[in-house]
């Protein structure tokens, strides 16, 4: 059986990680979510360094899901630093922001995100994206139904 491309989510809100948790359960996707909380954090899992060196347990993902406001090393710094490296160019980086202003969206864009998602999210979008990345998430037939709003993508 082939396994499930892994999804990564670096956000420090409790109660944004609760609404993805719930959003992903909802639109079943069934692919490992991998939650981090600090770009720090985000980066030795990336680097596979020390407690995530194990590939087998810890593998890369194919979808990255930022959070832009993150204490510390933010999103913006998080995004360069991935996409500075050849080992992750194949990773699709959503930026996440609850700001929905052309500054915010055209600065995640050049920093290396593939496409940027406002907050609170809602499962149009998820569905939406998923087309856009190429559908490699699993949905039931009653969510690819859905009809997906506009989503801000780099041209």
């Amino acid at each position: 059986m082939k396994t499930r491309a892994a999804i990564l989510l670096v956000e420090d809100e409790e109660s944004d990680i609760l609404i993805f948790q719930r959003t992903f359960s909802k639109a079943q996707i069934l692919n490992p979510l991998i939650i981090l909380e600090s770009s720090e954090e985000a980066m030795q899992y990336l680097d596979g360094q020390g407690k995530y060196s194990d590939r087998e347990e810890f593998p890369l993902p194919s979808l990255a899901l930022l959070d832009l406001k993150l204490p510390r090393i933010d999103g913006y710094e998080l995004l360069q630093w991935i996409r500075s490296r050849k080992t992750f160019q194949g990773v699709r980086l959503v930026a996440l922001t609850g700001f929905d202003d052309e500054r915010t969206i055209a600065r995640a864009l050049e920093c290396g995100a593939n496409a940027v998602l406002t907050k609170p999210l809602d499962l149009k979008c998820l569905v939406q994206a998923s087309q856009m990345f190429g559908g490699f998430w699993t949905w039931s037939p009653a969510v690819e139904e859905i009809q997906a709003g506009p989503l801000k993508e780099a041209a």
